[in-house]
């Protein structure tokens, strides 16, 4: 587990660590405005009509992408995750704007450059569009100034939720259970059960990934690699992210999904290189993923290779060197993120320590900064 000393100084790991708990309230908390929210989403019966835009920057776009597929089959919607960054450069390319239509912005602090421009691009453009924000920034400037705006509305979450450090970690998390919130606004019940149980999976699984994190930190390697499925691939992005913010890019690290690795960025792997792979808990996309396990223990192109997921010590015994298992059993995939992003954060976290840097300011030449810095909006 992580040393008590670091609790009291970093608050990256306080906020790591500190998520299981903060579930429970973000659902709540969504789940409690569940009329206000039903009239951006409209009548149940016509949720197939309806278009989703999910829109967000970096981390926060991880997240979109991490609810797109729960959004999709709960609601039955056709779901879009779009970068926020490409909305502003691609702003020609048509986004067919036929039928019915809701935007949803995921922004941690909602100042970034991209996240305001967007919406008030928006607004000027589709006034008719009904725009939903999911912030962590209570003091959001776009809050007050789209306040008057009849189709703008926005999820505010608890303050401990806006992280302090540089790398976002409960925000990303807890934007993911807001979203997921928003997809079970038909079935509060549900919903409410199934985040018990993900908190309490988190919550479990803390101790194992943290000592395995610290592990595998020590191990100097040059390289880390994410892999994963479906909404776990958005997950495996953002795990790539929190290592390479963690450590100021000093370790190489990218993602991809299992089959994909074998078309070309397999190439990348070297023995100084760690792979993660988290598991699919559905098959047969679970058999796929195995499968690539296998592969790179039988051609040796990577240094160590670790599985997370439901029962990956049984499954992957004699495939890769170390394992982590989920109790999320009975849980789909759509709604894993947010407890198997958490050892991405973890090794982030030991990861910068082991290499002397400073987790809640990594960046020691400022390239990087908690909220982007202004650019010029076109």
């Amino acid at each position: 587990m992580i040393e008590r000393a670091l609790l009291d100084d970093l608050w990256t790991a306080k906020e790591i660590l500190q998520q299981p708990k903060t579930w429970l309230e973000t659902s709540d908390r969504v789940l409690a405005g569940a009329q206000r929210l039903q009239h951006f989403l409209g009548p149940v019966d016509q949720h197939e009509l309806l278009t989703i835009l999910l829109v967000g920057a970096g981390s926060s776009a991880y997240a979109g992408a991490s609810i797109a597929e729960a959004l999709s089959r709960q609601l039955r919607a056709t779901v879009l995750a779009i970068p926020s960054t490409d909305l502003l450069t691609e702003e020609s390319s048509p986004l067919m704007f036929h039928g019915r239509h809701l935007c949803i912005s995921l922004s941690r602090s909602a100042q970034s450059p991209e996240c305001v421009a967007v919406i008030e691009k928006m607004q000027c453009k589709y006034p008719e569009l009904p725009q939903l924000l999911i912030t962590c920034n209570r003091s959001a400037e776009i809050l007050s100034k789209m306040a008057s705006t009849d189709n703008f509305s926005a999820i505010v979450l608890a303050d401990a939720t806006n992280d302090r450090s540089l790398a976002m970690t409960s925000s990303f998390t807890n934007m993911v259970i807001a979203g997921q919130s928003l997809a079970n606004l038909h079935v509060p019940d549900d919903y409410r059960s199934l985040v018990t149980q993900l908190s309490s999976a988190a919550a479990a699984h803390l101790p194992y990934a943290s000592e395995l994190a610290a592990s595998l930190s020590s191990r100097k390697f040059a390289r880390t690699c994410f892999l994963g499925s479906g909404s776990l691939h958005a997950v495996a992005k953002e795990s790539a992210l929190k290592v390479l913010e963690l450590t100021a890019g000093e370790i190489f690290s990218f993602s991809e999904t299992f089959l994909g690795l074998r078309h070309g960025p397999l190439a990348a792997l070297n023995r100084d290189t760690l792979v993660i792979g988290l598991l699919s808990s559905e098959s047969p996309r679970r058999a796929y993923e195995i499968d690539l396990l296998k592969e790179l223990r039988r051609k040796e192109v990577a240094g160590t290779v670790v599985a997370i997921g439901l029962n990956a010590s049984r499954d992957t015994a004699g495939v890769t060197d170390e394992s982590l298992d989920l109790a999320v059993e009975g849980i789909p995939d759509d709604f894993l993120p947010p407890v198997s992003v958490i050892f991405g954060q973890l090794l982030g976290l030991t990861m910068s320590l082991s290499r002397g840097f400073n987790p809640d300011s990594p960046s020691r030449s400022g390239a990087i900064s908690r909220v982007v810095p202004p650019i010029t909006i076109y």
